[in-house]
């Protein structure tokens, strides 16, 4: 009998676990064997294009197992834990929904939320939104999103569209001027107390009529908070209706399911689907 053996890529020594960026902004860097260079270039230095993901229409600046970091020890980073640098399922399915249904961000003023390196946010520049926000705590993250930007749009793109925000918005009140009609969350709920807040906060934000779509591939923190709020957490779809999950103070559907490449799951602790929800 053939005996089939599975390869594992084995992930970048660094990352170990998410963590919330609360780092100061340092604007150079020195590279091994290099001379110090700014942000924009020691993004592009340590990355490469890549259009292995869910939305290969988008080239992103990615870390794979062909770059330096990949193998890299902790101390040994340009730049402090570079998770821009990875296209995480739950971005991948909120970018893959809003590519295949441009209508919910048509003409539309877009937050993207824990941007990363902008992934989900250029997907709402693709399909027409009006304009987007590009936040993140992390301001390397925002260098990486210009990249991107350049990546995919050149000099095509009006600056008028696109704003860059490095704060932790979640700690801010919902007033009654919000500047954005959408709001698009990637890979973010990745800790059951930060998930708490996180949707939390766009509990309050729904509340004022604003759409607002996240990804997740199935963490268990996601579930753990949804479990709770819902004492039974979420149902499974059936035919007749997208997986559903109504609370006094949280809604979720499911509007889209996405399988995920298989060096996408390799790299993501065996996570094989990652899934776009909408609050109601």
């Amino acid at each position: 009998m053939k005996r089939t053996v599975t390869t594992f890529y084995t992930p970048p020594p660094w990352l170990t676990a998410f963590k919330i960026f609360k780092k100061e902004n340092v604007k150079m860097y020195s590279l091994s064997g290099t001379t110090s260079l700014t942000q924009n270039e020691a993004v592009v230095n340590e990355t490469e294009i890549s259009r292995c993901h869910l939305t290969p229409e988008l080239p992103l600046r990615l870390i794979t197992p062909q770059c330096r970091l990949w193998h890299a020890r902790e101390d040994e980073l340009p730049f402090p834990d570079p998770f821009w640098a990875f296209f995480w399922p739950g971005g991948q399915a909120v970018a893959r929904y809003v590519l295949d249904c441009p209508g919910v961000v048509k003409g539309a003023r877009v937050l993207d939320l824990g941007c990363g390196g902008g992934a989900v946010g250029i997907a709402a520049l693709a399909a027409a939104a009006a304009s987007v926000t590009f936040n993140d705590v992390d301001p390397v993250a925002l260098e990486a999103v210009a990249e991107n930007l350049k990546l995919n749009f050149g000099e095509d793109i009006s600056m008028e569209r696109v704003t860059m925000e490095q704060k932790n918005l979640i700690t801010d009140p919902i007033t009654e001027d919000f500047a954005w009609d959408v709001v698009l969350v990637g890979d973010v709920l990745y800790d059951s107390e930060f998930a708490a807040e996180v949707l939390a906060w766009l509990t309050q934000v729904r509340c004022r009529g604003i759409k607002v779509f996240l990804g997740d591939p199935g963490r268990s923190s996601f579930r753990d908070v949804t479990a709770r709020l819902s004492n039974g957490g979420l149902q499974e779809a059936t035919r007749a209706a997208p997986a559903e999950m109504i609370t006094e103070s949280l809604h979720l559907i499911r509007v889209g399911k996405y399988a995920l490449r298989a060096d996408t799951v390799l790299e993501n602790r065996g996570f094989s689907s990652a899934y776009c929800w909408t609050l109601r």
